[in-house]
């Protein structure tokens, strides 16, 4: 939960327009957040080695996390910031450009793009990812066994695990042409588009 003070009438705290919170189809943009992640699991371990007054720590770190919502976010309001979303959180529009098409042609009256489908509940792939450190440590002072010195060395995704975190969720932001789309004789217009 979000809470904001306003302590001054003159202090504006508008961080959403309100097209953010409605849909397309004039629903409430209601759905998973952006950085849902219901599924998540951690493994830390570590063994430490003594030898001749040293030790040696080694650690693996392990995680492992569902995937994110996608959801597609209509720029509105001339801005990269504000937008719509299309099918409300978590839901996804698959679009397809003609790659004849360009801009002025866009701009024109055409419509390069086509929406193919939209999908609810859709998310990116699985997060993985194993780290590995070693940690030697060495007393300096025989009297005083709380001085030592030591060394790390860490390695980030050790196995070179990939997965994708994110996809473009804005499309045309920054454009300054009016994009329609249209699926089977139905308009998907976005509020702040002509």
């Amino acid at each position: 939960m979000v809470t904001v003070a306003v302590t001054d009438r003159t202090t504006a705290a508008t961080f959403d327009l309100p097209n953010m919170a409605w849909d397309a189809h004039g629903h409430p943009a209601m759905g998973y957040l952006p950085t849902d992640r219901p599924h998540t699991f951690k493994l830390v371990g570590s063994y430490t080695l003594r030898w001749l007054h040293q030790e040696t720590t080694f650690g693996i770190f392990q995680s492992a996390f569902s995937g994110t919502p996608l959801t597609t976010c209509w720029p509105s309001v001339s801005s990269t910031s504000a937008c719509e979303y299309v099918e409300g959180h978590g839901g996804w529009a698959n679009l397809s450009q003609d790659p004849a098409a360009d801009v002025t042609a866009a701009s024109k009256g055409s419509n390069p793009i086509k929406l193919v489908s939209i999908e609810h509940g859709k998310r990116t792939e699985m997060f993985t990812q194993t780290d590995f450190s070693i940690h030697h440590q060495f007393h300096v002072n025989k009297s005083n066994e709380a001085m030592t010195l030591g060394f790390e060395v860490s390695a980030y995704n050790l196995l070179n695990q990939h997965a994708v975190t994110a996809l473009r969720d804005t499309p045309f932001a920054g454009s300054q042409i009016s994009i329609r789309v249209s699926v089977a004789g139905t308009r998907v217009r976005p509020i702040g588009m002509p």
